[in-house]
């Protein structure tokens, strides 16, 4: 996020101190607070995944010890930094700094010998290692043997991002600083969500808009003190013509805060996602259609497909890959694909393309993990979703990676739960009929079939030409002998592909593997029903 204003400047030659351009002295006590300064300033983009913070300060603690500590220690720097604390910047699976507002001195030293950081003293092997490193870099350095580091370069300019619209995120006016905290975690945490989706560029407009962009999107907050916590009205606006997109009144409760936190995140990082795909710029002749590489039908999925293959050079790769590996994901599932092994072969590309440029996006382990279950990998497609989780929990396409790659292997309980938590979430309305087709198979998969039959009803209601849920109707309704529900089912099936027939249907590499593993192919083999089918 770009932030405007003065500098703060962080001394890294000696000890480490962070100053404001006036002298005053905002350096955090604590050590390992000190520590985490040094690591996200000199991170690239002044950013760090927080798995990886915690593993620098915290490598010998138990994971929930290491992730409270570190908590602490970004509390301790905020508090250190009194009025400048919106210098620390935090997003999904995410810590970092603002390098707009921050400046990482590196200069060398008047007194040949000092050190990077010299008054750091962590007993953790993890940070030991880390900082011998900087400091042999920074050695060199400083004596003229090395080029500087690109760490703390500025994010792309959003150029990248041609397109797409920029996204400016006001100030929230509050009456009362708890508030203003709050409402501002809200406002931060949506649009870094939206951001990991879309590759807009995201500025802070806290300075001014002397830098910031006149047209775009706009996010701004207003919040109000109530008893148990405070109401935030946010509002989303066309930048240049003042026009109102979206508004929506939440309430933060003090006591349950993570909880409802996280539903108003994600209701606005939907509204952006909605905002930003319809957003237009008569001078711009791309559009990034995401509902698109979440439909099911061939032609929506090949305009996205190329919407997408133009946006590589243009956005963040990571995000472009990502959903390109997902829209392939789809094709090979759907049968869509000319050439399913070239296709799946693909995504696998894209997947591992995105990983390389996004390894902690949520998005991109999303997508990973799903073409790893499209590849016959549930240990692998369990690790990413996992990782997708801990990165961001309240990502309902990351719920969504995890559900699939439970029912795989063989946690059908804990799929379900996953999958009714994935289709709780605002993303699930970019593709509604692939959520609950996935509640429907790990109720399936669970012995849930009634609810599973209701789920694959819904998907159908979103997606009349979506197959899945056709497939799985017309077992299920044959099981309990509606044995006219069943013809309807596969007349349908039929209609949208039409090599189908029931003697396909029963092939080892017809895509019914859950109804195959549970015995209900029966249908099948109807005599009855072939007849009345034809």
């Amino acid at each position: 996020m770009k932030k405007l204003g003065p500098k703060i400047i962080l001394q890294v030659a000696g000890p480490l101190r962070l100053v404001t351009a006036q002298g005053l002295d905002l350096t955090p006590r604590g050590m390992k607070a000190r520590g985490a300064l040094a690591a996200m300033a000199t991170a690239r983009d002044m950013r760090m995944a927080r798995s990886r913070l915690q593993d620098l300060l915290w490598s010998g603690s138990p994971p929930d010890q290491g992730a409270a500590s570190l908590r602490q220690a970004l509390r301790e720097i905020r508090a250190s930094l009194g009025a400048w604390r919106a210098v620390l910047l935090t997003g999904p699976g995410w810590v970092g700094l603002d390098p707009e507002a921050l400046h990482l001195d590196a200069a060398a030293p008047a007194e040949p010998g000092t050190e990077f950081c010299a008054d750091l003293d962590i007993r953790d092997p993890e940070f030991e290692d880390w900082l011998r490193e900087m400091r042999a870099h920074h050695a060199a350095l400083w004596e003229g043997r090395a080029a500087p580091m690109p760490a703390a370069a500025r994010r792309a300019a959003p150029a990248d991002a041609a397109g797409l619209p920029d996204l400016v995120v006001l100030p929230v006016a509050a009456g009362d600083e708890p508030s203003a905290i709050a409402a501002t975690m809200l406002l931060q945490e949506a649009a870094a969500r939206g951001a990991d989706l879309l590759p807009m560029a995201v500025w802070d407009g806290g300075g001014g808009d002397g830098g910031a962009p006149a047209t775009g999107l706009e996010l701004s907050g207003m919040a109000t003190r109530e008893a148990e916590g405070c109401a935030v009205l946010v509002v989303l606006r066309d930048r240049a013509s003042r026009r109102n997109l979206w508004l929506k009144r939440f309430r933060l409760d003090s006591a349950h805060l993570s909880e409802t936190l996280g539903a108003a995140v994600g209701q606005i990082a939907f509204a952006l996602l909605r905002a930003a795909e319809t957003w237009t710029d008569r001078s711009l002749a791309a559009r990034l259609p995401v509902s698109d590489v979440f439909s099911y039908a061939a032609d929506r999925l090949e305009a996205a497909d190329q919407a997408l293959a133009r946006f590589e050079g243009l956005a963040e790769p990571a995000t472009i890959w990502a959903l390109r590996a997902y829209l392939r994901n789809t094709q090979v599932l759907e049968r869509l694909a000319p050439d399913a092994r070239q296709a799946e072969d693909e995504a696998q590309d894209f997947a591992v393309r995105a990983l390389e440029r996004g390894p902690d996006n949520p998005v991109v382990l999303s997508a990973a993990s799903l073409v790893a279950s499209l590849r016959r990998e549930p240990e692998a497609a369990h690790v990413l979703a996992r990782h997708a989780v801990a990165a961001d929990p309240g990502n309902g396409l990351a719920r969504l990676a995890l559900s699939q790659s439970l029912s795989e292997i063989g946690r059908h309980d804990e799929a379900l739960a996953e999958a009714r938590v994935a289709r709780a979430h605002p993303i699930a309305a970019l593709g509604p009929a692939t959520w609950e087709m996935r509640q429907a198979i790990a109720a399936l998969r669970a012995g849930r079939l009634d609810e599973a039959e209701r789920h694959a009803a819904t998907a159908l209601g979103f997606a009349p030409a979506y197959r899945p849920p056709l497939r799985l109707l017309a077992a299920l309704r044959h099981r309990r002998g509606d044995l006219a529900g069943a013809v309807d089912a596969l007349s349908r099936l039929r209609r949208f592909e039409p090599d189908f027939t029931l003697d396909r249907m029963a092939e080892p590499d017809y895509p019914v593997a859950s109804l195959r593993a549970l015995g209900l192919l029966l249908v099948t083999r109807d005599p009855g029903l072939r007849e009345r089918f034809g």
